[in-house]
């Protein structure tokens, strides 16, 4: 579950600084 979290973190933060 704490996979899933972070990968869409990390996919919110790649929307962001694009």
């Amino acid at each position: 579950v704490f996979m899933l979290i972070l990968l869409f973190l990390i996919s919110f933060f790649s929307s962001l600084h694009l």
